[in-house]
Parts: structure tokens; C-alpha cells; sequence
């Protein structure tokens, strides 16, 4: 199982042909992680109650995470 940076199990999910990794503890862990698995960074949302990641940006998530101030 891969982990995060504070060695917490990440959490795994398959959709379609690409697999999706939650649980990151910031933006620069999973940037980080994206790099390291040739992968890119997206933003996830669960929607109505269900269990199931889909790939969106309607929190502006990676956007705000990277606003330099």
C-alpha cells in the first residue's frame, strides 16, 4: 500500500483506465507523489453520498493551494 508523507496508508481507486490516490497531508504531497509515479495532479470530489471519487475542479482546490502571496 503506498503512504503519505506522514506514513498514513493512502487510499486507492480505480476508474476506468486510471487509477486515483486520496489522502494526501498537502498539495506538495501529492505533487510530490504525482512526480514520483509519472502521474498528474487532480482535484477529486465525492458527490451525492457516494463512495466513489470523480475527477472535477469546482473547489478551485489546486488553484488556491498555489497562490503566492
Amino acid at each position: 500500500m503506498e503512504k503519505n508523507a506522514y506514513d498514513q496508508e493512502l487510499n486507492r481507486y480505480e476508474l476506468e483506465d486510471q487509477i486515483i490516490y486520496t489522502g494526501f497531508s498537502s498539495c506538495e504531497d501529492a505533487e510530490g507523489f504525482a512526480e514520483k509515479k509519472g502521474g498528474k495532479l487532480v482535484e477529486v470530489g465525492f458527490r451525492d453520498g457516494n463512495d466513489n471519487p470523480a475527477i472535477t475542479t469546482e473547489g478551485g482546490l489546486l488553484e488556491k493551494s498555489y497562490i503566492i502571496l
